[in-house]
């Protein structure tokens, strides 16, 4: 992380020549903002696009100002901001380097991005969610395990994973996926290779075909049985991204609800482009919430914490 602070009282360029001062309009408030120099690479901090938020000021309809940096972010995580690309594409958070990137602050839809991030960084810090964002990078490994001594560890973690939601059978099929590795692989693959030993001995055209259609049998089987435990993993794995998704929105909207009831700083209003809106930003993480429309399909539920973590 880099040393600066993430809000200092708001600079002029006179007092600091390498910052530049930004400025834009959103319904009734102007917003004003001090950046800094571009910034290279740290971490996978993509670099020449992005530069340090050093102030973030609110100057409301009525002339009165708010300094908002210390009030969104009162964990002084570091921000860059790009100067250029949409909001997809620049808005993210890394816990190992300690800071978000955001777009350009001009839109609602820029803000609520800004917010959404921030809401990781608090993630990291709260009881009832910290848990859980070490599993937040959900690769797209394959689970397959030779042995079960292979599996053991992503097992724990998938026991560790579902005990943080209610309402899903993940405990079932955890010791199905254990019972299928210990039990049902292994003399499988064996009377596959004893098969297969078996071809390679046997001449006679119809008993070779005979032993070749069992191997065929066999090898669906086991790929039954992989895929079974491969989507039994998967959707375990991916539940934490899924959810802590869903709460860092819910976090960027109860913030913004507080600016406007508090501060009456409005920016939930509707905008002329609709892919400036925030309705937009929310369109975006659609496919967490379509990922548990799946769970629920199928296993008749949504994952939620327990309510003692709620």
């Amino acid at each position: 992380m880099h040393a600066e602070p993430s809000h200092p009282q708001l600079a002029s360029p006179e007092t600091y020549p390498d910052r530049t001062i930004f400025e834009s309009r959103i319904g009734n408030t102007l917003f004003r903002y001090t950046l800094g120099e571009r910034r290279r690479k740290q971490g996978d901090l993509s670099g020449e696009n992005l530069r340090p938020l050093f102030s973030l000021m609110a100057i409301r309809a009525d002339g009165s100002s708010v300094d908002l940096l210390p009030l969104i972010n009162p964990h002084r995580v570091a921000i860059y901001v790009s100067n250029k690309g949409g909001p997809e594409e620049n808005f993210h958070q890394n816990s190992t380097y300690g800071y978000v990137t955001s777009p350009p602050l001009t839109s609602p839809l820029a803000f609520g991005a800004l917010l959404h991030e921030l809401g990781h960084t608090a993630q990291d810090i709260d009881k009832k969610t910290a848990p859980l964002t070490p599993f937040y990078p959900s690769d797209r490994r394959v689970f397959d395990y030779v042995s079960l001594a292979w599996a053991r560890r992503d097992l724990a973690n998938a026991r560790l994973i579902a005990s943080h939601f209610n309402s899903l059978p993940a405990g079932e099929l955890i010791d199905e996926v254990e019972r299928l590795i210990r039990d049902t692989i292994p003399p499988l693959k064996e009377q596959i290779e004893g098969q297969r030993s078996l071809a390679r001995m046997e001449w006679r055209e119809p008993e070779r075909k005979a032993v070749e259609k069992q191997i065929r049998l066999l090898e669906s089987r086991l790929g039954q049985h992989r895929s079974f435990i491969q989507g039994v993993m998967r959707k375990i794995f991916d539940l934490p991204k899924k959810f802590l998704e869903r709460d860092a929105t819910k976090r960027a909207l109860e913030q913004l609800f507080w600016l406007r009831d508090e501060l009456g700083i409005d920016l939930l209003q509707e905008t002329e482009d609709p892919s400036e809106s925030l309705n937009h930003l929310f369109a975006c993480l659609e496919t967490y919430h379509a990922g548990n429309e799946t769970l629920k399909h199928e296993h008749g539920t949504v994952p939620t914490l327990h309510e003692n973590e709620a």
